[in-house]
């Protein structure tokens, strides 16, 4: 009986000390092979479209004045005009910004009297023309007309840091007549700037080909074979 007794004892003995090794176990960490691999600082920084006008009034000017955001016209409030005169004003378009970028310079009427100046005022951009290029009325020049909504006039892709020239000018035709003495127009010269076709994906460098302009009336072409 002794024995039996003794027996019990020193099974439940080991079952009580293998559960205590189980409860051990569990709470043990299994040194397993592992591995790490990290790419860290990874950055995505958005570019800049950033476009500003300059005007130049000299050949000497190393520098043009900016005039982005100016509320001084280039054509002085004060110039008396008549048939047959024509202004010209020399500016520039400077990409300040980390992106390639198409731009359209337009003139747009903010106002205008009676008998409408727009019926005998004409204008003109002349490309890469610097100060004093321009010697006649649109002798190299393109017409554009002004209107109530923005017109293109030029379109040029400017890489970062690139300026593109160009002149302005402005005519009164010849054939205006007394009913336009004392009436006036205003307008703004308005530079649109959009994404050019220039900086790739992992696909190529179209994924801005639809780039649009602000404001209405300058959306980028469709391409052929797809729908408005």
């Amino acid at each position: 009986m002794t024995n039996l007794k003794t027996t019990k004892r020193a099974l439940l003995s080991s079952v009580l000390a293998l559960m205590l090794c189980f409860a051990m176990l569990l709470g043990t960490t299994f040194a397993w092979f592992t591995d790490t691999a990290v790419s860290a600082n990874n950055k995505i920084v958005a570019g800049t479209l950033d476009v500003e006008l300059y005007q130049w009034t000299s050949k000497t000017q190393t520098e043009g004045t900016n005039i982005s955001t100016s509320q001084t016209p280039v054509f002085t409030e004060g110039t008396i005009w008549e048939p047959g005169k024509t202004e010209v004003r020399y500016l520039s378009i400077k990409n300040n910004g980390t992106l390639a970028l198409k731009y359209k310079v337009a003139l747009e009427v903010t106002s205008v009297s009676e008998d409408s100046l727009l019926d005998v005022m004409s204008y003109a951009i002349t490309p890469d023309a610097h100060y004093g290029d321009v010697d006649a009325w649109a002798g190299n020049g393109t017409k554009v007309v002004a209107g109530a909504n923005a017109t293109q006039a030029i379109d040029v892709e400017l890489a970062p840091g690139a300026e593109h020239f160009f002149a302005l000018s402005v005519h009164m035709d010849e054939e205006a007549g007394n009913q336009y003495m004392n009436k006036t127009v205003t307008f703004d010269i308005k530079v649109l700037a959009g994404q050019a076709v220039e900086e790739s994906d992992s696909f190529g460098n179209s994924y801005d080909a639809l780039a649009g302009y602000p404001g209405t009336g300058f959306a980028a072409p469709i391409p052929q074979g797809q729908a408005a």
